[in-house]
């Protein structure tokens, strides 16, 4: 309830999140790498640092891929550290992060689980300021004109995965 209050400002972005779950339950997934950027990728990575800190609220639809396959839904993020994910009705779960706690729902049999928001990627869009250098490491930046993407994951967990950004340039927007 508390973020329906939140999101009804006119501070109000989409965007499309792709969340590639690699953790150690996957097994067998490849590792993320810090890849090397030429100078036109290193300014639009800063360009996009300050416009991810101009947002403090916004929703999103999200695309996740982890080891149980693949799945959607929408997403709400309150800066800094709150967020909600809805997946879509087939697999019934729903996401919440506070105080840096993590409570997945299932919504089918009400069974609940927590973790730690710092052991998901979702974590690096909660900061307070987002930091796209230093302990973010940044895999890939696709080029494809009109579109950019990059992919970002946590440097001293990498095994957690990485959170893929997808922007539309002129002007730029998520």
């Amino acid at each position: 309830m508390m973020f329906r209050r939140v999101f009804h400002g006119k501070s109000y972005h989409r965007l499309v999140i792709a969340l590639l779950v690699t953790g150690s339950l996957g097994g067998c997934a490849t590792l993320p790498h810090t890849a090397t950027l030429n100078a036109p990728q290193t300014a639009e990575v800063a360009s996009i640092a300050d416009y991810l800190n101009g947002l403090r609220q916004f929703t999103a639809q999200f695309q996740q891929t982890g080891f149980l396959g693949q799945s959607e839904g929408q997403l709400w993020v309150s800066r800094p550290g709150r967020l909600r994910l809805r997946y879509v009705p087939a697999a019934a779960k729903d996401m919440v992060a506070n105080h840096g706690v993590l409570v997945i729902r299932n919504l089918a049999d009400g069974a609940t689980t927590t973790a730690r928001l710092d052991r998901s990627p979702l974590g690096l869009l909660l900061a307070p300021t987002i930091t796209l250098s230093g302990p973010i490491g940044i895999d890939a930046v696709s080029d494809t004109g009109p579109t950019l993407s990059v992919r970002l994951y946590d440097k001293n967990d990498p095994q957690q995965g990485t959170l893929t950004l997808g922007f539309s340039r002129a002007p730029l927007t998520l």
